[in-house]
């Protein structure tokens, strides 16, 4: 049985957990004023963790309860509405990075551009949205993409467009580094989040060896767009947490 299938991360801050259980055991019509009326203690991480629950759920309850959008609807209005507001407050709780919002280009991608001898105009790369350190300006070390409702070959070509950002992003953090021992950069990885229908996937890029990268699946969620999904936010915050020890983890890498 793996760290994901019982939520590990989650159930590593108790006080967190039973919080987050409690409030799915309320009345929908009750929540926004039950999540703001608790008296909490706990470790700092649980205190934070549980910030970041009352800011999302109510945004949650919101969802629950405003006019349905009206068919057919956008592929972005699911990403708007349900992924960048989680996004959003992770990043207000815990403060690691700089978001990009929109159509963006990778610095890394402009900077193989320019260095690697190619036939024709180098592929420009857009993410939907970009994660920067708040610590190294040129560090891009999230790479956030929405491919839609369907799991097609679009989805396929946006994985596959995650994996070779990422990939960029190791080979200009390199270029930034030069005095890094290789050692190092073994452990530095590079963040994926990829949201396909409503499920929202955490994927981490690294160096393997020499020779070779790893792309790795290490968390996924259904993100709750209705009361009865509700449940389902404990894999959504686990993901949030494990991104958040992530993030931690590869500031901890120091070059």
């Amino acid at each position: 049985m793996n760290d994901e299938s019982v939520n590990r991360c989650l159930a590593s801050l108790p006080v967190a957990l039973n919080f987050l259980q409690a409030a799915m055991e309320q009345e929908l019509s009750s929540l926004p004023r039950w999540l703001w009326t608790q008296c909490l203690q706990g470790t700092k991480e649980e205190l934070a963790i549980i910030h970041l629950m009352q800011l999302t759920l109510t945004d949650f309850y919101a969802n629950c309860t405003r006019p349905e959008p009206v068919p057919p609807v956008n592929e972005r209005t699911p990403f708007v509405e349900h992924v960048i507001p989680v996004i959003k407050y992770f990043n207000s709780v815990y403060e690691k990075l700089h978001i990009q919002w929109g159509e963006k280009d990778f610095d890394a991608n402009r900077f193989i551009g320019i260095c690697l001898p190619t036939e024709g105009e180098f592929p420009r790369k857009l993410m939907d949205d970009i994660g920067i350190s708040t610590t190294d300006k040129r560090t891009e070390y999230l790479a956030i993409e929405s491919s839609g409702e369907i799991d097609d070959d679009h989805t396929a070509e946006d994985t596959l467009k995650i994996i070779e950002c990422s990939i960029q992003c190791l080979q200009f953090d390199m270029a930034n580094h030069k005095k890094a021992s290789f050692a190092t950069f073994l452990r530095r990885k590079v963040l994926g989040l990829q949201y396909v229908g409503n499920r929202l996937s955490l994927v981490s890029t690294g160096i393997l060896d020499a020779n070779r990268w790893s792309c790795v699946l290490v968390r996924s969620a259904v993100i709750p767009r209705t009361w009865r999904e509700r449940w389902n936010w404990q894999k959504v915050f686990e993901l949030l947490i494990k991104m958040n020890v992530s993030i931690k983890k590869r500031k901890s890498v120091s070059i």
